[in-house]
């Protein structure tokens, strides 16, 4: 990012001391380009990275440039009306992402998977619920079962909460939202499956047909993220797990954080102490828009903007006239881990839409 920064602010000084059109048109392309790999490759900069994009455009004819505006909760920007995209990534990215994935789950269970027979079942598995079920066999989010049944369990007593699950499965339901809950085996044994509850729970999710059981020796993150990206559309993961595992450092920064940016919700559930049961059961909002830095370009047929869609595949092309720039920031400074500067950077934790201040830059 820092990178970044320097070379448009180089561009921004040599603006303004040449003279020449045509090394001024060059500088503008070259400007743009930086402008397209940045946004591709950082989520959420930071103050001297907006600095940047201000001292550029203020000085651009024809064009309006608004900081500390704000984007809402439909990714409408206060300043121009604009919408604001869903940013996804395009077939291909999905398809490495998970070639990725399934290189990963090999190297990660050497010794303890025979040739890769217990991963090939859990894929068949979803293959026959494609081929047999059809729509009934299609599900709209993946639920991480520990992720929720350990959620604030971290004292004395406390421990995997079935009931919890539960809780958050009527929720969904309730909505006509299809599951899939992705849950550990040892989960399903004696320590942690311990009441009458817990058994009755377990057997009427096994009935359903919606539960997958992830085998021992393996990690079920791999199966709650490969179960999400084979769906595609969406589908959407209900966890709010962090990511800071170390196995999420070896998939691809840009590619993971712009997945988990679209297809993570977080949830609540309250569990009370004393009465041993849960309340509150949420899955918190399906944001309509990427809160990351986004670009517009020039249709050179009709001179309107040519990403008007709601949602974009892919990275920004470099070479094309950008017309319009939304950049944020993150005013708590809960970002500073998340958006850039080490190994660990793009697996903390989220920042809130009202932490975010978002600079304005668009072609009158």
């Amino acid at each position: 990012e820092e990178e970044f920064t320097m070379v448009l602010k180089a561009a921004c000084v040599f603006r303004s001391n040449a003279t020449d059109p045509k090394e001024l048109e060059k500088n503008r392309r070259f400007f743009q380009n930086v402008v397209a790999d940045s946004a591709n490759e950082i989520a959420i900069p930071d103050s001297n990275y907006q600095d940047a994009l201000n001292d550029w455009y203020s000085g651009e004819e024809n064009w309006v440039v608004h900081r500390s505006t704000a984007v809402n909760e439909k990714g409408i920007c206060d300043s121009c009306g604009k919408h604001l995209h869903s940013l996804e990534l395009s077939p291909v990215q999905v398809t490495e992402f998970m070639a990725k994935i399934e290189i990963l789950v090999r190297e990660n269970t050497k010794g303890k998977d025979d040739d890769g027979v217990r991963w090939e079942k859990f894929k068949a598995w979803l293959h026959r619920r494609e081929q047999k079920r059809g729509d009934k066999g299609a599900y709209d989010c993946v639920i991480d079962a520990a992720n929720i049944a350990y959620y604030k369990q971290n004292y004395q007593g406390g421990r995997f909460r079935f009931a919890m699950i539960d809780s958050i499965i009527n929720f969904l339901e309730r909505r006509n939202i299809r599951w899939l809950l992705i849950i550990h085996g040892s989960h399903l044994s004696n320590r942690d499956c311990r009441t009458s509850q817990d058994r009755v729970l377990k057997e009427k999710w096994m009935k359903s047909g919606n539960m997958y059981v992830a085998p021992g020796g393996f990690n079920d993150d791999w199966f709650w993220l490969y179960a999400t990206l084979r769906r595609g559309g969406q589908t959407f993961l209900v966890s709010n797990d962090v990511m800071r595992d170390h196995h999420f450092n070896m998939l691809s920064q840009k590619t993971f954080q712009r997945w988990r940016d679209r297809h993570q919700v977080g949830f609540n559930v309250h569990w009370d102490k004393r009465t041993q049961k849960c309340s509150n059961a949420i899955v918190l909002p399906h944001s309509m828009f990427s809160s990351r830095t986004q670009l517009e370009y020039l249709d050179p047929n009709n001179s309107q903007s040519c990403l008007s869609d709601r949602v974009i595949e892919g990275d920004y092309p470099r070479d094309k006239d950008i017309t319009a720039i939304h950049s944020p920031i993150c005013t708590t400074g809960i970002v500073t881990s998340y958006q850039r500067g080490k190994q660990l950077s793009y697996t903390a934790e989220k920042p809130k839409l009202e932490d975010l201040q978002w600079l304005c830059c668009r072609k009158s």
